[in-house]
């Protein structure tokens, strides 16, 4: 498993091409459905400046910036940068999320989709996300997360040992790592704290009125957490 933020980067950078073709395939277009179940929460507070951070290639940043917000997409990956740009996004920032290039008390929201499992220094990212919010601001993840019982096994059976071989069928030797890096993808997943414990870490680096509310047998969940006014 990838271990350094650079690995990390270098991972999202390979798949970068293949990343919103193999979101929609593996999840047979829920993610669309997710992401805007994710939106629609995050706009009930009416937010007017938003950071999505991990945006990847845009997608929740594009939803968000169509309902009329004010949105910075975040990412740490130039590649995937580079799609969100071209998809149509138009404030666009190179950050790393354990310094993060902007003021305290700056958005209304912080939005995270599928990105806050890659962070590897959780508890900083936290503190930095809470620094850059505005006192009453909220802070949303959407997140994979430990599916219901009923489905676990074959849920992590099927990350762990078809989607990389579905992967490398696909992609061949076209995209160097592709197999390897979803493995990572895939670990990442099923190494993710559970809702309870990504809800303690939450109350720990001060924010309040902590929830999650799960989707689809619980395989994600959106948690949401305020700062303090």
């Amino acid at each position: 498993m990838e271990t350094s933020a650079a690995a990390i980067r270098d991972l999202f950078s390979r798949i970068a091409p293949v990343y919103d073709f193999f979101n929609h395939f593996f999840t047979l277009g829920i993610d669309l459905y997710w992401r805007r179940r994710f939106v629609q929460k995050v706009l009930r507070e009416k937010p007017v400046r938003i950071l999505d951070l991990a945006t990847g290639s845009g997608d929740v940043a594009l939803l968000l910036q169509r309902r009329g917000a004010d949105v910075i997409g975040a990412d740490f990956c130039l590649p995937l940068l580079l799609r969100a740009s071209a998809k149509g996004v138009h404030h666009l920032v190179a950050a790393d999320a354990t310094q993060l290039p902007f003021p305290d008390n700056t958005f209304d929201a912080v939005t995270i989709a599928f990105g806050f499992r890659n962070f590897l220094d959780r508890t900083t990212t936290l503190r930095e996300l809470h620094r850059v919010l505005k006192p009453c601001g909220m802070l949303h993840i959407l997140e994979f997360s430990h599916p219901h019982p009923m489905i676990r096994g074959i849920y992590f059976w099927y990350l762990g040992k078809v989607m990389p071989h579905i992967v490398k069928f696909f992609c061949g030797e076209s995209i160097a790592g592709s197999k390897s890096a979803y493995q990572h993808l895939c670990s990442s997943v099923e190494l993710f704290p559970a809702q309870p414990a990504l809800a303690a870490m939450f109350q720990k680096a001060n924010f309040q009125n902590v929830t999650w509310e799960n989707l689809s047998l619980d395989i994600v969940a959106i948690h949401s957490g305020s700062k303090k006014a």
